[in-house]
C-alpha cells in the first residue's frame, strides 16, 4: 500500500489540502485546484486518497495526531504533573498557531461540522479530555494541587480556556495585557484558575 510516508506526492497532496481547507473550508475548495497547488494532476488525488471527502478526513486525523504526539511528548517529561499541565496546554497553543498544520481545521469541525469526520473529533476530543484529566490526579497525588471539587469539569475548562484564546487571540490579547503572548496569556489565566487549590510548600 502506498502511503504518505513512502511518497512524497501524497504528502504534497495532504499539505495543498490542508492549506486550502485551512483558508477557504471544504465546500468551497476543488479537486483542481488542491491538485493545482500541490503541483500534480487531480486523478493523482483519487488515486493516493479515494476522493475529496477521504483526503479532509485524512486532513484532520493527521492534525489530531498531532495532539496525541504531543501527549506522548509530555508523558516523557521528567516534570511534576502542575509543569506538564502548564507544557501541555501551551503545546496545543503554538500548535494552534502553526500555519503549516492549520490545526484550526479542527475547531472548524466542531463549530461547524460538515459531518464527514464525527468519529475522528469525537475520538480527538476525548484525547484532550482524559489526558488533561490524568495530569490533574498526577498533580493531586503529588500533592501539588488539592482535590478538585469536580475533576472532569476542570480539565473541561482548562481545555476550553486554550480553545477560547486559539479562536478569539486578536480580540482577547487587548482586553489583557498587550505585551503578553499567547502562551503567556494562557499561563497567566491558568494560574488564576489553579490559585485556590495550589498547595504551597
Amino acid at each position: 500500500m502506498i502511503t504518505e510516508k513512502t511518497n512524497n506526492t501524497a504528502l504534497k497532496i495532504r499539505k495543498a489540502a490542508t492549506k486550502l481547507f485551512g483558508k477557504q473550508g471544504f465546500y468551497n475548495v476543488s479537486i483542481k485546484e488542491i491538485a493545482a497547488e500541490a503541483g500534480t494532476n487531480s486523478a493523482l488525488i483519487s488515486y493516493y486518497y479515494g476522493g475529496k471527502k477521504q483526503l479532509y478526513s485524512a486532513v484532520i486525523a493527521q492534525q489530531s495526531e498531532l495532539i496525541e504526539q504531543l501527549q506522548d511528548k509530555i508523558k516523557g517529561l521528567k516534570e511534576p504533573a502542575l509543569t506538564l499541565i502548564y507544557d501541555y496546554l501551551e503545546a496545543i497553543m503554538k500548535a494552534q498557531l502553526n500555519k503549516d498544520d492549520n490545526i484550526g481545521l479542527l475547531y472548524r469541525e466542531v463549530l461547524t461540522p460538515t459531518g464527514l469526520c464525527d468519529d475522528t473529533i469525537g475520538n480527538h476530543l476525548r484525547s484532550i479530555h482524559t489526558f488533561t484529566q490524568e495530569l490533574l490526579s498526577k498533580a493531586i497525588e503529588e500533592k501539588s494541587l488539592k482535590a478538585l471539587p469536580d475533576q472532569p469539569s476542570a480539565a473541561f475548562i482548562l481545555e476550553s480556556v486554550t480553545v477560547l484564546i486559539f479562536l478569539v487571540r486578536r480580540q482577547l490579547i487587548t482586553s489583557f495585557d498587550a505585551k503578553l503572548s499567547y502562551d503567556q496569556l494562557l499561563k497567566k489565566i491558568i494560574a488564576s484558575y489553579f490559585e485556590p487549590y495550589v498547595i504551597k510548600n
